[in-house]
């Protein structure tokens, strides 16, 4: 959250503007908390601030109207005109390729894992950086596991306040009350923590129901519509539903609308290192 002030507030003196106001923010985070209650489009202008701010300009902004030669989206709601340019250097949000790349990259580690080519990724039952299946209902346990030691793998590396016990979800001890810090569980193997649990984080792709082996990795946009459907990865600490742990596995997906906002939904950045 540190980050998101320090841009908002260069960002507002920089004629961007947001819907985000933290006096409608009921649960407001630490500084060492990842934001959330923030909106797919908030986030769309912000990259970009945050880009211009970095570097001075807006020669590497992502996220432009319409098209690669459209103008640098400032507003947050012009976000769902995006059209974001994967050639510049700027920082942007994952597309959902990346980020379940990212969440469930295990290199030469075949432990519950598919292999892809010559590396392996986590099994899609698993929390982020976990080596065992998150305990579910009817699920066939593996030897010499039970739902107990399967909630206290997947909370090594996952946030959630509920897990299924092998009759109902029970609440975890001690209880999980709210968003932990950054850097509260242990990171997977490309270095990255809470990919599993904490806040849902928001991805650049349009919601479809299904994906397939045909569906673009990287999709450029422009998407028109003000209010559309969203990809949402990663699942969250307190799941509406009761049944958080269930969200942690790395093949769960959901969406919101991009213009909503709430305080279980944050996002991660992506950016080009290269020249």
């Amino acid at each position: 959250m540190k980050i998101w002030n320090e841009v908002c507030e260069w960002a507002q003196k920089n004629g961007y503007l947001f819907e985000f106001d933290p006096k409608d923010d009921d649960t407001p985070a630490e500084l060492n908390q990842p934001m959330a209650n923030i909106s797919w489009t908030d986030c769309i202008a912000w990259c970009n601030a945050y880009t211009e701010m970095t570097f001075g300009n807006t020669e590497h902004c992502v996220y432009r109207a319409g098209s690669a030669s459209g103008a640098v989206i400032k507003q947050a709601f012009h976000g769902d005109k995006a059209y974001c340019d994967f050639s510049k250097k700027g920082y942007r949000l994952p597309t959902e390729a990346e980020w379940e790349y990212a969440a469930r990259w295990q290199g030469n580690d075949s432990t519950n894992a598919e292999q892809y080519g010559s590396i392996y990724l986590t099994n899609l039952n698993s929390a982020s950086g976990a080596t065992k299946p998150v305990g579910f209902e009817n699920m066939i346990m593996p030897s010499g596991e039970s739902y107990e030691t399967l909630r206290d793998e997947t909370a090594l590396f996952a946030v959630f306040n509920k897990w299924w016990n092998g009759t109902a979800f029970a609440t975890q001890s001690p209880p999980v009350t709210g968003r932990a810090n950054v850097e509260d569980k242990i990171a997977n193997k490309l270095g990255l923590h809470n990919m599993s649990g904490n806040v849902a984080e928001w991805c650049w792709d349009l919601y479809t129901a299904t994906v397939n082996a045909s569906t673009n990795a990287y999709p450029t946009g422009p998407f028109p519509d003000y209010d559309t459907k969203r990809v949402v990865r990663g699942g969250n600490w307190s799941e509406s539903t009761g049944q958080a742990v269930y969200d942690c596995m790395t093949g769960k997906r959901k969406m919101n609308y991009s213009g909503k906002a709430d305080p279980i939904r944050g996002f991660r950045l992506v950016w080009k290192d290269e020249p």
